[in-house]
């Protein structure tokens, strides 16, 4: 399901975010890569921690090693108080380095967005934007999460061209989108 390094959840649901973010952590894990997981509002902490050690089991001994971590907007991308893709993108510039230097593989990130839909939108959305154009040379794998109900279509548009692909659960499968899908949907409208 997860063929592209930079792929978009639109979710609507915990179940949506759980059925594509614990099978994608697992694999990282299990490739020895450094794994992220900044919750959606929707989940606590402690829910992202049950919903992935029900897949992976025992979760201390990634805590302890420092090759998981799980957390909010606040502790990442919302750290100082406000938003900016180019510190954001420092911050994954010198991540990475430190990670590829302590014997990871590479770095698997699921992050959501759904704090920015409003005050900082126009620059998560230059985020996107720059990391879709160079995570390609980058050991970074990434799941950007968004509550498709909390975005106007305009902005879902915006969103789903910045990523090499995006998920949309659909009543009996999952729905894969490409950026010119979303161009599509912008000549249509």
């Amino acid at each position: 399901m997860l063929e592209h390094k930079h792929t978009c959840l639109f979710y609507r649901s915990k179940d949506e975010v759980t059925e594509v973010a614990v099978p994608f952590l697992q694999s990282g894990l299990a490739n020895h890569e450094f794994c992220l997981w900044v919750v959606p509002e929707i989940f606590s902490k402690e829910e992202a921690i049950t919903a992935l050690s029900r897949a992976v089991g025992p979760l201390e001994p990634y805590f302890q090693s420092g090759q998981l971590e799980i957390g909010t907007e606040m502790d990442y991308y919302l750290k100082s108080g406000t938003f900016t893709a180019y510190e954001m993108m420092e911050y994954w510039d010198e991540k990475e380095k430190e990670i590829l230097s302590r014997g990871f593989t590479g770095i698997s990130i699921v992050g959501d967005g759904g704090w920015g839909a409003d005050e900082h939108w126009i620059n998560l959305l230059c985020y996107e934007q720059d990391i879709d154009n160079t995570i390609d040379g980058r050991k970074i794998k990434a799941v950007c999460t968004y509550r498709i109900d909390c975005f106007d279509i305009t902005k879902i548009i915006a969103i789903g061209h910045a990523h090499h692909t995006s998920l949309v659960k659909g009543p009996r499968q999952w729905n894969n989108f490409h950026p010119k899908d979303f161009r599509n949907v912008r000549m249509q409208s």
